[in-house]
């Protein structure tokens, strides 16, 4: 009796997942760590800059090969990077995935990554950038077709992409020099006291748990603002 209702039980769950859409698939995968050995002692040595610096290098080489061979960078783990082979992510999904048309590249570096997307996903795949828009000329350099930034300045992507596509490389890349201060203070969550300061919302209220830039910080951005003359924006 009761390994009789134990096997309804498990036919009645999974043709309630089946009926949901829920299906899931059992696969084998690889899981990869690599790690810089010796580390502490080397860091004990050099200035916090310079290791920093070796550490960057020593990741992207890690990197390089996980992304060749259409793996997944899970995390950075101290020193080291644990990677999955074999997962359906990224590449693999747009390749399995019949309505899979866009791709919106987030994690640095998204350059590279984009380079890989294109590589990888052919004509069928649509990459855009990401990463706050902050690499948007790389991205464009390597296939990218447009950028998901912050709603702030959103006319400023739109001249660079124009200028870009007319073959203006020189005064996109000049356009878009003007803004990285602004990029890089967004980056601190002062997105919505741009708009703000544009006349598009009253308050810079946020959910909690979000912790409020400093005083300091807002100043920086309104000078920011000021200096590239921004306009009041349209609301429609």
């Amino acid at each position: 009796m009761g390994d009789d209702l134990m096997q309804g039980r498990r036919r009645s769950s999974r043709s309630s997942r089946a009926s949901r859409g829920v299906l899931g698939e059992r696969r084998v995968i690889t899981a990869l760590f690599c790690d810089v050995t010796g580390s502490t002692t080397f860091a004990e040595q050099l200035d916090p800059e310079e290791w920093t610096e070796i550490m960057n290098e020593a990741f992207d080489y890690m990197i390089q090969p996980v992304v060749r061979y259409e793996g997944t960078v899970a995390r950075l783990i101290g020193e080291g990077i644990l990677a999955f082979f074999g997962a359906p992510l990224a590449a693999q999904i747009a390749k399995e995935s019949e309505k899979a048309c866009h791709a919106k590249v987030e994690v640095a570096p998204t350059a590279r990554r984009v380079a890989e997307a294109n590589r990888l996903g052919g004509d069928d795949l649509i990459i855009f950038g990401g990463a706050g828009g902050n690499f948007f000329i790389e991205e464009l350099r390597r296939g990218a077709v447009g950028t998901m930034p912050f709603a702030c300045v959103p006319e400023m992507f739109r001249k660079v992409w124009d200028l870009y596509q007319d073959g203006k490389e020189a005064e996109a890349i000049q356009e878009f020099d003007r803004f990285v201060p602004l990029l890089k203070t967004l980056g601190q969550g002062m997105g919505k006291e741009v708009l703000r300061l544009r006349g598009v919302f009253k308050t810079v209220n946020v959910r909690h748990p979000a912790s409020p830039p400093d005083d300091r910080t807002f100043n920086e951005m309104r000078t920011i603002v000021e200096r590239l003359e921004l306009a009041p924006a349209s609301v429609a």
